[in-house]
């Protein structure tokens, strides 16, 4: 276990978390239970997760993960790089994160600035990227984020 590992494997699992934003996992792969069905292949598992994202399905590709024990977390700026967000707590960011890209989308850049102002007293930082995948928006998150604000923003 090197730190260029453990970079590699950031790298993917934001990549996994990029087209599963804003889903709702429905149920895992069938290839991806048939892999651990045949005497616990997780290498296969990986691959079909790799496979679920080139082919856009995050819902399938969520459920799968979870199904592996991925995504009971969330990445954030701590000096460690992840830290132990709920998926409740990912929900909420993720709906933050796609209100601002529609605000930013339907050209309401007032309306975007004040909400990123905002996220950020709460701990979440929202930022556009190049990317259609989670409408163009990611959000990296503060090791504190005040709960109760957050849900009044995403309200």
């Amino acid at each position: 276990w090197t730190k260029e590992k453990a970079e590699q494997a950031k790298t993917t699992l934001l990549s996994f978390l990029e087209v599963t934003r804003g889903v709702d996992p429905v149920h895992p792969d069938k290839q991806v239970i048939e892999a651990l069905a045949d005497d616990l292949n997780t290498a296969l598992a990986i691959t079909r997760l790799h496979e679920l994202k080139k082919l856009g399905k995050g819902a399938e590709l969520l459920a799968s993960a979870r199904l592996l024990g991925l995504f009971n977390f969330y990445p954030t700026t701590s000096m460690m790089g992840w830290g132990a967000i709920s998926p409740d707590t990912m929900q909420l960011v993720d709906k933050l994160t796609y209100k601002w890209a529609m605000l930013r989308r339907n050209r309401d850049f007032a309306g975007a600035d004040v909400l990123k102002i905002r996220a950020a007293e709460v701990g979440v930082e929202l930022q556009a990227t190049k990317t259609t995948v989670g409408q163009g928006a990611s959000a990296k998150l503060s090791d504190r984020i005040d709960l109760d604000r957050l849900r009044e923003l995403v309200e």
